[in-house]
Order: C-alpha cells, then sequence, then structure tokens
C-alpha cells in the first residue's frame, strides 16, 4: 500500500513541474526552460527521481511561490538554501551536513540537478562531497529526525 502511495506522490509532483514549466514556457518563450519542458514530456515519469526526499524537495519548490518564482526555484536553488523541514542532511559525527545529488558521476547542489536530463534514464542518489552515498535524516518524524 505504502508503494502506491508513493506512486501517486511522484505522479501529482510530475504533473505540478509539467503544468509550472508549461505555464512558464507559454508566458514567457525563448528563455530556454522550453528545453526542460519538452524534455520533461519526452522522458515521462523517467524525468523524476526515485527518492522521496528528493521527491519531497521538488514537490516543494514546486508548490511555493508564483509561478516565475517557482521556475527560477527550480532552477537556481541550492540544496543549503532549503526550509529547514526538507534541507537534505545527514549526520557526520556530530553535525549535519547538507548533502549533494550524484547523478551520472557527477556531484551536484542544486534542485535542478534532482531532475533526470539524460534519456538514460540513470536515476541518482544523495551523497556527500566527495560522492560517497548518504543516509537522508527524516525531520518529519517525531523524534526530530534522530
Amino acid at each position: 500500500m505504502s508503494n502506491l502511495l508513493n506512486e501517486a506522490k511522484d505522479l501529482s509532483v510530475y504533473k505540478k513541474l509539467i503544468n509550472v514549466l508549461g505555464d512558464y514556457t507559454d508566458r514567457y518563450p525563448g528563455t530556454g526552460v522550453e528545453r526542460l519542458f519538452r524534455n520533461a514530456i519526452d522522458l515521462g515519469m523517467k524525468v523524476m527521481p526515485s527518492d522521496k526526499n528528493a521527491i519531497a524537495v521538488l514537490d516543494s519548490v514546486l508548490s511555493n511561490g508564483s509561478g516565475p518564482q517557482r521556475v527560477q526555484n527550480l532552477l537556481n536553488m541550492r540544496f543549503a538554501d532549503l526550509p529547514l523541514v526538507i534541507k537534505p542532511t545527514y549526520k557526520l559525527g556530530n553535525r549535519k551536513e547538507v548533502a549533494f545529488w550524484l547523478s551520472n558521476e557527477q556531484i551536484y547542489d542544486r534542485v535542478i540537478s534532482l531532475l533526470n536530463q539524460s534519456k538514460s534514464g540513470g536515476k541518482g542518489k544523495w551523497c556527500d562531497i566527495d560522492g560517497k552515498g548518504v543516509d537522508i535524516i527524516d525531520t518529519n518524524t517525531n523524534n526530530g529526525g534522530k
């Protein structure tokens, strides 16, 4: 049952992505966002990450602000600038660090990198600055993410 709920969430975020990018493309043609929009249409759900924390980040960015602000946040916002509730953090000793996104052997720190832009369908994962996989702390738990 939980898997069905995750798939429904993925689909709703994908629909938001298509609507936000499509609306922006109609309002502001020739900005390069049309390429992102066409790629999202062509790849379909393959453009979406499989990680639930990455989906939560995309959902938050695509849900907050006006239409143009949503696109600007999608393109330019860094993980470190995200609200604390959805900021991808992991434990490193006694402190918490902001995670990066590893995709196609490249390390990224922007929200746009969560979207798969290649036809190969490769999925990304959260990592540290060296590219080693990390487990994201769930800040939505009652114990404060511990």
